[in-house]
């Protein structure tokens, strides 16, 4: 018979009862689990199919996700009615699966052919205690929950279970130095210890002075003394600054032990000396052939005139054969004032200094 409208279990319930997948509790789930509970425990069940009361002795069927009870009788017309299933067929055949879809939350089942179970699942064709919830085996629910390796410990029971009460683990803070036991339904794996994280900075020489935190230390903002690449010198710079250039000639001691970098403070290693005694094959000017021994401490020159170019770009040196860098060029050049009116003989390596005519010009009369 069709339960009053004052009695019945609003199906509303169980629209409201889907659980999160993270097993968090929520009032929705523990009042579903408690109505479903006094209600077949006061008969007041209602199938959502035929819409008749669940007695007691009746087999019933429980969904999985929204945990709406329904006669176990009614799930089988779903199925027999479902144009894809070839019941009289499949029957026969071990290891058929069957569709149907749960009248309430319209979940899609393809599974073995259904049958009478307790809430747990473990023991079919269940039988109640006397004073038990009907459907139940009486025994340990032990259904998993998600996220939690500990099974329910409630007595098989309808609707979803409760969330986990038990601790895990010990789980260590965000910087490593306490740990502590959580609970299941706590959805964060780790904890603030509020001390000094004190982590090694990648630097690798500060530590880290925030409060115990999450993800990866931020860069390091302390400073450094730091000498230059060449070692010449020494400042204050950032600490996630390697080094720096003072801008001066390196200066450092070449391969060969004899002459020294004229490159400017630069980083890595100063390349191979071009006097590299091994390699030397001519004179200093380039125009001789020599022969370099092992006991040579500088290259040999010739008795002929250098004639490299010097750095003004125009003129040669016009020194004897020698060895290192040729020097300014000193030739002698005319410099026009700026004024166009007078000029001097200059050295060439002075003509970009300006020059300006300091005798007033002559004033003509008309």
């Amino acid at each position: 018979h069709s339960l009053k409208q004052e009695d019945k279990i609003s199906s509303n319930i169980y629209s409201k009862s889907i659980a999160k997948a993270d097993g968090e509790k929520t009032t929705n789930t523990q009042n579903l689990r408690e109505s479903l509970t006094k209600g077949f425990e006061e008969d007041r069940i209602e199938c959502l199919i035929c819409l008749e009361g669940v007695r007691p002795k009746q087999m019933v069927w429980n969904c999985s996700l929204c945990f709406v009870p329904i006669h176990l009788m009614c799930v089988y017309e779903l199925i027999e009615t479902n144009p894809s299933n070839d019941v009289t067929n499949k029957r026969k055949v071990n290891g058929s699966l069957f569709n149907w879809s749960c009248p309430n939350c319209c979940y899609v089942y393809n599974e073995d052919y259904p049958i009478y179970k307790c809430f747990c699942g473990k023991i079919p064709m269940p039988e109640s205690s006397r004073g038990g919830v009907p459907h139940s085996c009486g025994g340990p629910c032990g259904r998993s929950r998600m996220k939690c390796e500990h099974p329910c410990a409630m007595e098989c029971h309808p609707g979803p279970c409760p969330p986990c009460i038990s601790y895990g683990p010990d789980v260590p803070c965000f910087c490593g130095k306490e740990a502590k036991q959580i609970r299941c339904t706590e959805t964060a794996k780790q904890f603030s210890c509020d001390k000094i994280c004190n982590r090694q900075l990648p630097c690798k020489i500060h530590n880290c002075n925030q409060v115990c935190h999450v993800g990866a230390c931020p860069p390091c903002s302390s400073a450094r003394i730091a000498s230059c690449f060449c070692e010449r010198e020494q400042k204050e710079i950032p600490c996630t600054v390697e080094s720096y250039s003072c801008n001066r000639k390196c200066d450092r001691l070449l391969n060969c032990k004899m002459h020294r970098c004229h490159e400017q403070c630069h980083k890595g290693p100063c390349e191979s000396c071009k006097f590299d005694f091994k390699q030397v094959k001519k004179c200093s000017c380039g125009k001789t052939q020599v022969e370099v021994y092992p006991n040579d401490k500088q290259v040999p020159v010739c008795n002929r005139t250098c004639f490299k170019m010097l750095e003004c770009g125009k003129h040669d040196c016009r020194r004897k054969c020698h060895e290192g860098e040729c020097g300014v060029c000193l030739v002698k050049v005319e410099q026009i004032c700026n004024c166009g009116l007078d000029s001097r003989d200059i050295e060439c390596y002075r003509i970009a200094v300006s020059y300006t005519h300091l005798t007033l010009p002559t004033i003509y009369s008309v």
